[in-house]
């Protein structure tokens, strides 16, 4: 009886790390979908789709919701996720690192090409992670 029992609990315990995992696995494509779903946003000049990849209550929603048409009016601009990095994921938190990459198709000259290194924190938001706030580590000019 002892031997079942031991085999009972060994079994459990590999069902339960193996849903684990497969809970992790699904957060992780989940969290890299919302990083390049914003990217195609972006790219696509798609306000609300990109809106629709931020977190309502970010401190940063408004001013993007302001902001994004008149850069979409000014500039014509090339998006591209060049890495990601899932950092961390932790419960309704997870942290990814980009290196993300903007160039001028048209507009004025003043906008310089470069490469952005930065930090996203996504939190879920009815069940979806959304982008919450953005912490800019680097960024280089690109000729």
């Amino acid at each position: 009886m002892n031997r079942l029992v031991a085999i009972a609990i060994s079994l459990l315990f590999v069902v339960t790390i193996t849903a684990g995992c497969a809970r992790k696995t699904a957060d992780e494509e989940a969290v890299k979908n919302v990083i390049q779903n914003n990217i195609k946003a972006l790219q696509e000049e798609n306000l609300e789709n990109y809106l629709a990849t931020l977190h309502p209550d970010s401190p940063g929603y408004a001013q993007m919701e302001a902001l994004c048409p008149k850069i979409f009016e000014i500039y014509d601009l090339q998006h591209k996720l060049v890495e990601t990095k899932i950092l961390k994921i932790s419960g309704d938190e997870a942290r990814v690192r980009t290196t993300q990459e903007a160039r001028r198709i048209s507009g004025p000259e003043n906008y310089k090409d470069n490469r952005s290194t930065m930090v996203h924190t996504l939190k879920k938001y009815k069940g979806h992670w959304k982008l919450f706030n953005t912490e800019q580590e680097s960024m280089e000019l690109l000729e």
